[in-house]
């Protein structure tokens, strides 16, 4: 688990230097349709994930005025393994430009490891 937790927070700090002058952020975004249970489809193959086998899932819910992300997935040896974090909006809940961190709950108050999402 720390090894996923290490390979996330490296993966969150290379994105947030990600040139992102090309992506757009929705400006009528209703959280409430972006809330629940996500099952992954397809892949495209990180190395923390190599373990994963099917179910794996992206849960978010309302924690305040901000999104709590929790990424599951069985593994080979059919144990569950668990990445929580939180999603921030950047301007305001009606604008679709948060920033995500999986480092943990203690360290948050940093702004340390957060990466863009729109």
């Amino acid at each position: 688990m720390r090894k996923i937790m290490g390979i996330l927070l490296l993966v969150s700090a290379l994105y947030s230097y990600a040139d992102d002058t090309q992506v757009r952020a929705i400006v009528d975004f209703k959280p409430n349709l972006y809330l629940g249970k996500w099952y992954e489809i397809a892949r495209i193959p990180f190395s923390f994930e190599k373990n994963c086998i099917a179910p794996v899932t992206a849960e978010y819910t309302m924690d305040g005025d901000d999104i709590a992300v929790k990424n599951s997935c069985n593994t080979i040896g059919n144990e569950m393994e668990v990445a929580t974090g939180m999603a921030y909006f950047n301007e305001s809940s009606e604008i679709g430009k948060l920033k995500v961190t999986f480092v943990p709950s203690w360290l948050r108050f940093t702004h340390i490891g957060r990466a863009d999402i729109y």
